[in-house]
């Protein structure tokens, strides 16, 4: 009887995780990238069966894109190809605070968002998964590997939610 109880509340809890990359909000950080991204576009769907209303916004408020997404006609939007965009920024601009990139996606539904990025090289790819509101306040770790040339380098791209937020970075071992 014990075993069945923690059994059953295991399965609850494997349940709640599972639905932890949907959310009605959406906050998108900008990206950086040694190799040169060409392809780049958000993918949004949802379990939802209805037609559901979404709007991509700037940080600034700046309507990028709007349109509707249900189970059987998922979104995929285009943010263009190469950098120096409000999603892909060039390498220069790392370790400086931007008030105008990165991507918020708001919906009427429950929706899971994603972008989606090709190299120019055509054998690499890549995606960034949204969290939504389940990742406000969170803690979070980043594991990278280190590189001995400048073609290659890892990043941490932090979206703030409200102003005069606070972030604190930790790397250990200097």
């Amino acid at each position: 009887m014990f075993y069945r109880v923690i059994l059953n509340l295991f399965i609850c809890f494997i349940g709640f995780n599972c639905f932890s990359q949907i959310s009605r909000t959406h906050y998108i950080p900008p990206i950086s990238a040694a190799d040169a991204i060409q392809d780049q576009w958000i993918y949004m769907s949802t379990p939802n069966k209805d037609l559901s209303k979404y709007t991509i916004k700037l940080p600034d408020g700046t309507i990028f894109n709007q349109g509707e997404v249900s189970n059987t006609s998922p979104a995929i939007i285009s943010l263009g190809s190469g950098v120096n965009s409000f999603f892909n920024l060039n390498r220069n601009l790392n370790g400086q605070v931007l008030t105008n990139s990165g991507l918020i996606i708001q919906s009427q539904a429950e929706t899971y968002a994603s972008v989606r990025v090709n190299s120019s090289s055509s054998f690499q790819a890549g995606a960034l998964v949204s969290k939504g509101d389940a990742a406000l306040g969170k803690k979070f770790y980043s594991g990278s590997f280190k590189h001995n040339n400048n073609a290659h380098f890892s990043f941490v791209s932090i979206m703030a939610t409200e102003d005069e937020t606070s972030v604190t970075i930790t790397i250990p071992n200097g």
